[in-house]
């Protein structure tokens, strides 16, 4: 088996692949922020895979992928996606008996002994012309059809044009259930990955809820023409838009300081030098912006030492949002991914992370779904001066004619039945398929919940959330009571320092089942309780 180390130029992280000497696709990494930390997801993968009780399978769309997990449940790495269950046995098995597993393997073989032939290469799509021939009759939505090489394929047409192109399918079914995932998929915001071609041209991805590709779209001349059609896939070809939340002020989690490299420094004033005989390089704008909405706007430059970097401007134009890499982009072509990367992520506030300085400043990051940084802020001198900063880049995707958002005091309870979340002691983690989000509880040992949360949309924002909890608990002023359903229900609830609700109680029937529960998981009983410490 091979090892495939390499860093991505669009986000500077660092990746691994595991492969067959077939050069078949096996496991595929999240990215790290460094070379070590990558090297030892490697490791991990090695120690890992030789027991088959690490592996954890998945089914989306009509068809399999696996993920392989380390002693503590996180996720090390997971597999392409497969056409069948057996295919992705047979895959799973490979990567445990290559990895030295000598018990039982983690799935069941398929009775064969051929070794696991998986897709090549970063995709298995047909060119343009064949979707466009197939489905040349369709105006409006999806047109199915088999090749002559044997497979099954869809395309997603918009005005007569072939907007997005699928991999091949084995079976029709199959197939189908692929279409029944972009179709679930095609209207969520954050499932559109877009990038740039080595050639200039402008695409994106759309991807499930485990992060997976299920489709990809045809070359655009341009950044405007790529995102008119993901705007057309989200509203079905009525045209949508982002909007902004007018005069909006975020609701963002500020963390404490920060010992890092990263974190951005305030300048100091320096004592003034001779000036140097020999010339300076110059600054250089590149391109210049708008922004979704507010009248915010940014610049490329290239700096003086040949590296590139971004910035965002308020509508009086001061800076607010700066490029993360702090060492800057290699390339124009970079620093343009990069500013795409933040038109992606900046409208959701769930992806802000705010923090503060030693000194008592603020400032916050952009982050991707992943909780990889985007973008970094200037300093703010309070609270409200950060959160009113990221509200001009908040905003919400409409279908039609645009009205203003709601504000977030509108925000709808988004938690699952009591019932969904019995399972581990103390925090319990678990994925709902359906709803393809993350959710954790807080049970106790005879198994009765005390703390739900609402959804995440990815793992780390997740643990984010039980790490608030923890942090949180201790303080009596973060706990609150309330009712539900028209007084019907009473419950307690988890606030962070900024009042959002981090986590909620089941609903009780009476007030005094709900006070008995509400004292019982701030008691000495519970590891959240007064006089209670927490042990991992």
């Amino acid at each position: 088996m091979r090892i495939r180390l390499y860093q991505k130029t669009e986000d500077n992280l660092f990746y691994f692949q595991f492969l067959t000497k077939d050069d078949q696709l096996i496991l595929d990494s999240q990215g790290y922020q460094s070379k070590d930390g990558r090297n030892n997801g490697v490791n991990s993968v090695k120690t890992n895979a030789a027991i088959a009780e690490r592996y954890e399978t998945h089914s989306e769309g009509g068809q399999y992928y696996f993920i392989l997990k380390a002693a503590n449940q996180q996720e090390i790495a997971r597999s392409p996606m497969f056409a069948s269950e057996e295919e992705m046995a047979d895959a799973m098995n490979l990567l445990y008996t290559k990895a030295g597993g000598k018990d039982t393997p983690p799935a069941k073989t398929t009775g064969n002994d051929k070794t696991y032939a998986g897709k090549k290469g970063d995709d298995n799509y047909r060119p343009l012309a064949v979707y466009e021939q197939h489905t040349k009759n369709v105006e409006n939505g999806f047109g199915t059809f088999a090749d002559d090489d044997g497979h099954y394929y869809f395309a997603y047409n918009v005005g007569g044009k072939t907007i997005l192109l699928s991999e091949s399918y084995t079976s029709a079914s199959g197939r189908n259930n692929g279409v029944e995932s972009v179709t679930k998929n095609m209207v969520i915001a954050d499932r559109y990955v877009r990038k740039v071609h080595p050639n200039g041209k402008h695409y994106f991805n759309l991807l499930a809820g485990n992060k997976q590709e299920i489709a990809t779209s045809r070359w655009f001349d341009s950044e405007a023409e790529m995102e008119a059609a993901i705007a057309s896939l989200m509203s079905g070809g009525t045209g949508a838009t982002y909007v902004p939340r007018e005069g909006y002020k975020a609701d963002v989690p500020i963390d404490g300081p920060e010992e890092t490299k990263d974190v951005p420094k305030e300048k100091k004033p320096r004592k003034k030098r001779a000036k140097s005989a020999k010339p300076k390089g110059e600054k250089v704008i590149l391109k210049e912006g708008n922004y979704l909405f507010n009248d915010v706007t940014y610049h490329t430059m290239r700096s003086a030492n040949e590296k590139y970097y971004f910035s965002f401007k308020s509508p009086e134009g001061k800076t607010v949002l700066l490029s993360a890499n702090v060492r800057g982009y290699n390339t124009e072509e970079e620093v343009d991914a990069a500013v795409q990367r933040v038109m992606e992520f900046a409208p959701h506030e769930v992806n802000y992370e705010g923090k503060t300085t030693k000194n008592g400043k603020y400032y916050f990051y952009l982050n991707d779904r992943d909780g990889n940084r985007v973008a970094k802020s200037f300093f703010f001198n309070t609270t409200d001066e950060m959160q009113s900063a990221i509200g001009l880049f908040v905003g919400d995707l409409t279908v039609g004619d645009p009205t203003p958002a709601p504000k977030k005091e509108a925000k709808v309870d988004d938690y699952l039945p009591c019932g969904d979340y019995e399972g581990g002691v103390w925090f319990h983690t678990f994925f709902r398929g359906d709803r393809e989000e993350y959710f954790f509880a807080f049970n106790s040992p005879d198994g009765k919940t005390y703390l739900r949360s609402e959804g995440y949309t990815t793992e780390k924002a997740r643990d984010n959330g039980i790490e608030s909890v923890k942090k949180n608990a201790p303080i009596e002023a973060r706990w609150t009571t309330g009712t539900a359903m028209n007084d019907k229900y009473h419950y307690y609830a988890l606030k962070a320092g900024n009042h959002q609700e981090i986590a909620r109680s089941c609903y009780y029937s009476s007030k005094e089942e709900m006070e008995e529960a509400f004292s019982w998981v701030r008691g000495e009983q519970s590891i959240l309780g007064e006089g209670a410490q927490y042990v991992d």
